[in-house]
């Protein structure tokens, strides 16, 4: 997103997050009003849809940073310095660039299975995606083994050749939890039917309990008829 002359959408462009600018290959651009995050997940159908959910697990703590323009980075900082924010916040001082020969990648580079938005940072962010996450996308365990730095489509990453890593806290492909893309719509729509989901839920329990209450009520009077007739002298 670049600049405009609308003061709010100004504010947007200067601090910029990391989610909403990157993307895995196949899905297009698309605008964002407000904020725009470097990976933002929301939206299209994606060619490498056995990739995604493992591209997310390596991108995801990176997409939810911060990136700060030069001439906003001593505002920011002292306002994030006197303030308790109650969360975890990570932002990048985006400034100079320095310009230097690109680090060459192999054919099956996580960095080439992704689509920077064009912005005035994203010069910056794909200088940094190409230094930080050059890991090679691998078909198997053996390749795994013997690649530096590597990621497998179950989500398995190797950071080093002494550091991996496999988080299966969530599953692979629960994409409510994705954050790269340039678009929303397609995650609100998995919100949207998983509320619908739960409401259904919600709606057949309260019809247990009420069943479960007239069951209840009913035993508790034919307990006071018994006990009335227990006490009847004869």
């Amino acid at each position: 997103m670049s600049a405009s002359g609308d003061e709010r959408q100004g504010h947007a462009t200067r601090r910029q997050a990391i989610a909403g600018v990157l993307a895995p290959r196949g899905v297009r651009a698309g605008t964002d009003a407000g904020r725009t995050w470097a990976a933002k997940v929301h939206g299209r159908r994606l060619i490498f849809c056995t990739r995604k959910g493992s591209i997310e697990r390596v991108l995801h703590g990176f997409a939810l940073s911060l990136l700060v323009d030069e001439r906003h980075y001593a505002t920011l900082s002292n306002h994030i310095n006197s303030h308790h924010l109650g969360q975890r916040l990570i932002y990048y001082r985006t400034g100079h660039v320095e310009h230097q020969p690109a680090k060459p990648v192999g054919t099956d580079s996580l960095v080439l299975k992704l689509n920077i938005k064009k912005c005035h940072q994203s010069e910056w962010l794909s200088t940094e995606v190409r230094c930080r996450f050059d890991y090679a996308c691998v078909d198997s365990v053996q390749a795994f083994r013997r690649t530096d730095r590597a990621l497998t489509k179950e989500g398995q990453i190797k950071h080093s050749k002494i550091r991996h890593e496999k988080d299966d806290r969530r599953s692979i492909g629960d994409r409510r939890h994705w954050v790269l893309e340039f678009d929303n719509r397609e995650k609100l729509a998995l919100y949207r039917k998983q509320a619908q989901e739960l409401a259904g839920e919600i709606s057949d329990l309260d019809g247990r309990i009420r069943a479960l209450s007239e069951k209840e009520n009913a035993r508790v009077k034919r307990a006071i008829h018994c006990q009335t007739l227990v006490n009847l002298q004869w």
